[in-house]
């Protein structure tokens, strides 16, 4: 890591670490995957789960649910990260501490994703912990562990979308309109649409739908099969690259 590079990661881990809302959002967080989890694992019978149960209880919800509850949170850690900078006139500090702005982007999204990783990883944690309370025991099979990874790299991209959208808007309420609206409501009626011949034409595009994607990538059986799950992953990781690549490519150009 170049030394500009470290030193904007160390002042954007500074910054998060004094804002308060960074601990009420990393503790709705953590405390979300275990409620869900505690909740899934009281609807099943007493003893062992199974793999795929694990995997849908572990991941608050995995494939099952419309949205990554822990993403969606991290994700609005990304928010508001981002438009705090506008909301309280910091962008031209922040930029006066670190004038390269690629160099402050990418600290950003190298902190934001630490903290996905830290978040996503004490909720599995809290989850199992709840499903053994319950007095249902956790199933870790190489498939359930290959679901684990790749809920950690969906918060990820969460992450990066929270991010990457509030820059390029620059405004909090819209782009977690967005992030709502576009998971539970326009991709949901999409699909719908999809399966009526009058619009055949949207079979191929639904096939690229992000959200929807990052919900096929936690399903446990296509984690069986290593080849199946990756179109599903990298839909939604490129999505979030995307996003964030966009984001830079803004912040380079536009005035502070």
């Amino acid at each position: 890591m170049s030394a500009p590079l470290a030193d904007a990661v160390r002042m954007e881990a500074v910054r998060l670490r004094t804002v308060r809302s960074t601990y009420v959002l990393v503790t709705l967080a953590t405390g979300l995957g275990a409620l869900v989890a505690l909740l899934l694992a009281l609807l099943l019978r007493v003893g062992p789960m199974s793999g795929e149960d694990t995997a849908v209880v572990l991941t608050d919800g995995g494939d099952a649910a419309p949205v990554s509850l822990v993403g969606v949170t991290v994700a609005l850690l990304g928010v508001v990260t981002v438009s705090h900078d506008y909301r309280y006139g910091l962008v031209r500090a922040v930029l006066l501490a670190q004038p390269r702005r690629v160099v402050l982007v990418a600290a950003r999204l190298l902190v934001l994703s630490a903290v996905a990783v830290g978040v996503t990883t004490v909720a599995t944690l809290l989850a199992a912990g709840a499903c053994l309370a319950s007095g249902h025991a956790p199933t870790l099979d190489g498939a359930t562990l290959r679901v684990l990874l790749l809920h950690a790299g969906v918060v990820i991209g969460w992450a990066w979308l929270g991010a990457g959208l509030t820059w390029l808007l620059r405004h909090a309420a819209g782009v977690v309109a967005v992030l709502l609206a576009c998971p539970l409501a326009l991709e949901p009626a999409l699909l719908l649409a999809s399966r009526f011949d009058q619009a055949a034409l949207l079979r191929p595009v639904v096939r690229w739908l992000p959200f929807s994607a990052a919900r096929q990538a936690l399903a446990h059986d296509l984690a069986a099969d290593g080849a199946a799950v990756l179109p599903s992953a990298a839909t939604f990781a490129a999505f979030a690259v995307a996003a964030a690549g966009l984001a830079v490519l803004l912040v380079r150009h536009r005035d502070a």
